[in-house]
């Protein structure tokens, strides 16, 4: 690995907690170059070697959290290690997400994120559930991702007291359930 790689990795560390940081104080609209520069202690051109502007940082910064959780998406086939990977990571970088999705932040992340899991996931409701037609396997599917989210949602916004393996649990047991009714019957689409 050479100096460079490591110095632009330090230096986009730098830039992004300088940003996270100010992101808590305002809104990003009203963060300017100048003062994120100031802020880490680097000039202008610096920051512009490395983003277009604040939108573009904040863009990237996005990308880069969907590009994780792709990647565990993508390297676990087994649903259970899916979701406990995914919890993990979300309390590894919970601080991450919470700013860039606040108030002050792009309150659309969650829904991003949320849109982004429920594309990922049919393939798996649609693996339990073949015998439903596509209107319905669709609203089932959505109301389990939007209640997985909501479960997730909630364990971030009360400082993630459960470990991982417990919200995994609960995620499993409601989606379990209700997957159960539906193939059993007792649940009507």
């Amino acid at each position: 690995m050479s100096q460079t790689d490591a110095r632009t990795r330090y230096t986009r560390m730098v830039i992004t907690d300088c940003f996270l940081t100010l992101l808590q104080q305002k809104p990003v609209a009203k963060i300017t170059v100048t003062e994120l520069c100031q802020l880490a202690q680097i000039n202008r051109a610096t920051f512009y070697r490395h983003y277009l502007d604040i939108p573009d940082l904040m863009e990237k910064l996005e990308e880069e959290l969907f590009d994780k959780t792709r990647q565990i998406y993508q390297q676990n086939s087994d649903i259970y290690q899916l979701f406990l990977q995914l919890m993990r990571f979300f309390k590894n970088d919970a601080s991450k997400w919470m700013v860039l999705g606040a108030a002050n932040g792009d309150p659309k992340l969650a829904i991003k994120s949320m849109e982004q899991f429920i594309q990922w996931a049919y393939p798996l409701t649609r693996t339990c559930l073949p015998q439903l037609n596509e209107a319905k396997l669709a609203m089932l599917h959505s109301a389990l991702s939007y209640g997985i989210g909501g479960i997730i949602l909630h364990w971030i916004q009360n400082r993630m007291e459960q470990s991982p393996e417990e919200v995994t649990d609960l995620i499993f047991s409601f989606c379990g359930q209700i997957i159960e009714g539906v193939q059993k019957g007792s649940i009507k689409l």
